[in-house]
């Protein structure tokens, strides 16, 4: 009797174990199964449902995964395609989520995400020299007003003021010469308003002079063509490929209204700023958005969640607006966590410029970054 007891004991032990089992796989094949339909619908449902979540249409987004697979060097994983890993990537920048929303939404684990986004950002830095379109010198028969009086020139060029938080013992390197805490960014665009060439990173109290010399100096950095030259402002010296204006002379379009240049350098500055404001349109548009909250917050019927880091108001109130700021539209709902006010702190710290990286670098580095992290990988294996 105690055999046959202990043997009915050892089967509702076996039995539940499996029943507990066939759970198991069943779940990770629901999983599976949510996780390919999820897919599909982002990518092969429609065109307006695939612009709505990942920002392209379908043929885009196809394209953009033969690059990164082929130039950017991506691989599929066992589990993963090349189609899932940009995808999921797409949609973190285009909704600004975080990895625990992502894993939600793709059935991943977090570690799965944050690795395979590093991964992506990685193959898609590699598509710079392809992505960043190079600018075409101005032609002898150009017929626009601005541009036809600068033969060969590529476009313009200007730093650009960005606010950050940066940690509180750098923060002085930081301030600018107005107060604020701010990034230094160095633009450079072409006569259509194409971004050609972007250094983030320098802290705020850095000349734009400087920025530029930084930029020139690194090995894969910014590069003048021979023949070729930027309009740059009176910040900057005039040198082989910059073009600067006359010193000491009206500059500024709001210097000539109602004022007729009277002099060749007058009217040659006067040509030049009409052409080099091309890089402050650049900015105002990137910038736009941001002063759009700050308009919005102003209004009775808006404010600042802190908490959350966005606006918050009602969403009829939010279209209405729209209809008259165009500016203020895509805001609804998307977190800006850097959008704060920002605290006051003194010293005398110079900038070093030691954070700025372009493309070129930032690939380098997440290189070196992955290459250490699979040697100690391969130690631990050991």
């Amino acid at each position: 009797m105690v055999v046959i007891a202990l043997f009915m004991m050892w089967y509702q032990l076996i039995f539940i174990h499996l029943k507990s089992r066939r759970r198991q796989i069943k779940s990770k094949e629901e999983k599976v199964t949510e996780r390919m339909q999820h897919l599909f619908n982002l990518t092969r449902e429609s065109d307006a449902y695939c612009i709505s979540e990942l920002r392209m249409d379908r043929r885009t987004f196809g394209i953009l995964c033969e690059m990164i697979r082929d130039t950017g060097g991506l691989k599929a994983t066992r589990n993963m395609s090349i189609e899932e890993i940009v995808a999921m990537f797409v949609y973190v920048l285009a909704h600004h989520k975080k990895s625990r929303t992502i894993c939600g939404l793709f059935w991943r684990s977090r570690e799965t995400v944050s690795r395979q986004f590093n991964l992506c950002l990685l193959a898609v830095l590699k598509l710079h020299t392809i992505l960043l379109k190079k600018p075409e010198p101005i032609t002898e028969d150009c017929t626009d007003e601005r541009w036809k009086c600068f033969k060969n020139c590529l476009g313009a060029l200007d730093g650009t003021l960005i606010d950050v938080t940066p940690p509180t013992e750098q923060k002085s390197r930081y301030r600018t010469r107005k107060g604020s805490i701010a990034t230094n960014v160095l633009g450079v665009c072409s006569p259509n308003m194409q971004f050609i060439y972007v250094l983030p990173g320098w802290e705020g109290s850095a000349h734009d002079g400087r920025v530029l010399r930084n930029a020139i100096s690194r090995p894969n950095g910014f590069r003048v063509p021979q023949g070729c030259y930027y309009l740059v402002d009176a910040g900057y010296c005039n040198a082989d490929g910059f073009l600067a204006p006359y010193r000491g002379q009206r500059y500024h379009l709001n210097e000539f209204n109602g004022y007729r240049p009277q002099r060749p350098d007058e009217y040659f500055n006067m040509k030049h700023s009409k052409a080099r404001n091309i890089i402050e349109r650049c900015f105002g548009l990137l910038k736009g958005r941001f002063h759009a909250i700050v308009e919005m917050c102003k209004e009775s019927g808006c404010s600042w969640n802190d908490a959350e880091k966005k606006i918050s108001c009602e969403k009829q109130w939010y279209d209405d607006w729209c209809k008259t700021y165009k500016d203020a539209k895509g805001l609804w709902d998307v977190k800006f966590p850097y959008l704060g006010d920002l605290e006051i702190v003194y010293g005398r710290d110079r900038a070093t410029g030691n954070v700025a990286e372009d493309f070129a670098q930032a690939v380098q580095d997440m290189e070196d970054v992955q290459n250490l992290e699979e040697g100690d990988e391969g130690l631990d294996a050991m």
